[in-house]
């Protein structure tokens, strides 16, 4: 039986609220559904973020959807558990009594367990002194930022007996500082410097994992360090955030990390960030680097640096990560040996040398109708291909491959076309007419030019950076590159109007953009940018719309000119 929506009709007003808004709290594969916006917000901070996928609350109002709250990992307590972190929203007045809710379930959770707590302390009273659990501090410094009278009033009423009341809930200003801190009595700074083992003098054991493969090793010697500058900061990082001197921020106006030249200071464990932080370090050429902060940081920059080939020092792995690992680079190995192993000939693609192409009767025969035909050498054997798509297919290609070049001709799929015929009519006589065809639709380029624009599109599937005199030399890979900045665009709208909460999410979206682009350069295929233009308005318009129809849509800007639509 589906769950019906809970509600709770406190006056006319609440009512007419109720008959508009439904709030889905989503944990794990399960859904509730309520009409209630309070009893919403307690359900979100009662459910399990362990779960996955982990809690958020998606609020609908007139067929209107938004992702109101999300659930964050946020690094981890000092016994190693991740530390939870489930974000609020603060847009609509309807958002109020969501936060009401919430908070009215925090302050009951942190009551019990200061209780149970003081029965603890009363039952062992010759034990040493109690003290708070990580997660029990977490979430009474959030409640003193919420409510700081409250909080003081359920310390001091049901904590036990002579334990130091904590400055937060005396001092409101220490509350607003806490909450980051309160959940490891040391603060860790999560850093990835340049480590240098030419100075290394004796023998040393630090915790250390060299790179399980390295990508690529061009010297024994670990050369010495680019100098830091911004111009070692690639423009695929640079150009998603905001710079104030050696500081980058997001576009929310939140420090995602600091640059100190042959050090990384991070201020997040986002997987995106690190992976910024990761081509910095590949772009200033550290070999080895040192890493330290939390577990979770550690391990995360150890996993990218040594997809990398870049040494890692400050982390010992478990077995099962480096499994994990192998694993991971098994299946990058074996996706480049794919490649590199396809046949020269399939159904799709054909690769060969060019011995001829032009227009004749079809098998050259002279009672067929006119066609075109390429000829091609694929390992010593003579292949003739027919299509009347072939003509178009060489005047479009953007490496006018001649007689003697290595070409990679692929089918791209078919379309209806009326083509000339010949037939006779009642008397006998021949004639021409038309008829109606399901044309297959060519591709070719030179071989080289189709490699190139593989390892681009890969390069834009990753992010790496791409030579500026290449985007120059490939108007497909100009286009593209300015289409996934727009895309990048896109994604932000999206995140500051609240439609996507986590910069997770972000990255994924970004990703999806990457992905998508890359493929279709990879293809060959024509993607406009004009109208990912549109699309990305009509989603800017679509996230405001949500939030606050009063206000004017935040438009994303336009492109520049140099966005052209990639064509064959």
């Amino acid at each position: 039986m589906a769950t019906q929506p809970e509600t709770n009709p406190i006056s006319d007003q609440n009512h007419q609220t109720q008959s508009t808004n439904i709030f889905i709290v989503k944990v794990g594969n399960q859904s509730k559904p309520f009409t209630d916006a309070q009893k919403a917000g307690a359900a979100y901070f009662a459910a399990n973020p362990e779960k996955t996928p982990r809690p958020s609350v998606i609020h609908s109002e007139n067929n209107r959807e938004r992702i109101m709250a999300s659930t964050e990992v946020h690094g981890t307590y000092m016994d190693g558990q991740t530390r939870y972190f489930k974000t609020l929203p603060d847009v609509l007045p309807i958002d109020k009594a969501f936060q009401a809710g919430f908070y009215s379930a925090l302050e009951k959770s942190v009551r019990k367990r200061l209780q149970t707590l003081n029965i603890q302390a009363s039952e062992n009273k010759a034990a040493q002194p109690f003290k708070l659990d990580d997660r029990l501090a977490s979430d009474l410094v959030r409640f003193a930022n919420f409510n700081q009278e409250k909080a003081l009033k359920n310390w001091q009423k049901y904590a036990p007996e002579g334990m130091a009341i904590p400055t937060y809930l005396e001092n409101p200003s220490m509350a607003q500082n806490s909450q980051s801190s309160v959940s490891r009595q040391q603060p860790q700074e999560n850093v990835i410097a340049f480590y240098d083992r030419s100075q290394e003098k004796t023998p040393s054991n630090p915790q250390q994992t060299p790179p399980i493969v390295p990508e690529q090793a061009d010297s024994h010697e670990n050369p010495q360090p680019k100098q830091a500058g911004n111009q070692d900061v690639p423009e695929r990082v640079a150009s998603r955030y905001l710079r104030l001197k050696n500081q980058y921020y997001f576009q929310d106006k939140t420090l995602a990390f600091e640059d100190g030249g042959k050090k990384l200071k991070l201020e997040t464990e986002n997987i995106t960030v690190i992976r910024d932080a990761i081509a910095i370090a590949e772009a200033r050429r550290w070999q080895s680097i040192t890493v330290s902060g939390t577990d979770n940081f550690k391990h995360q920059v150890w996993r990218e640096a040594s997809l990398k080939g870049i040494e890692v020092v400050g982390y010992q792995p478990t077995k099962f990560a480096e499994a994990e690992l192998l694993k991971a680079m098994t299946a990058r190995d074996s996706k480049n040996q794919a490649t590199e192993r396809q046949p020269k000939q399939r159904d799709d693609v054909t690769t060969g040398v060019l011995l001829a192409h032009g227009a004749d009767h079809y098998k050259h025969d002279q009672n067929q109708g006119k066609s075109y035909f390429v000829k091609l050498d694929v390992e010593g054997q003579a292949i003739t291909k027919w299509g009347a798509d072939f003509k178009r297919a060489f005047a479009d290609s953007q490496s006018q491959p001649q007689i003697g070049d290595t070409v990679v001709l692929s089918n791209v799929g078919k379309q209806s076309m009326n083509i000339p015929a010949k037939t006779r009519d009642e008397e006998g006589n021949p004639i021409e007419t038309q008829k109606t065809v399901q044309k297959t639709t060519w591709r070719i380029e030179k071989a080289t030019y189709q490699t190139a624009l593989e390892e681009h599109a890969e390069a834009l599937r990753t992010g790496k950076e791409i030579e500026q005199k290449v985007i120059a030399q490939i108007p497909q890979v100009a286009a593209a590159i300015t289409a996934a900045k727009l895309g990048e665009k896109i994604a932000e709208q999206a995140h500051v109007s609240g439609v996507i909460k986590s910069e997770d999410e972000k990255s994924a979206l970004v990703y999806l953009i990457r992905e998508g682009l890359a493929s279709a350069l990879e293809k060959g295929k024509k993607i406009t940018a004009p109208e990912i233009k549109e699309q990305g308005k009509q989603a800017t318009i679509d996230a405001n719309s949500v939030f606050n129809d009063h206000k004017p849509p935040i438009m994303t800007q336009e492109p520049a000119k140099q966005e052209q639509g990639i064509s064959r």
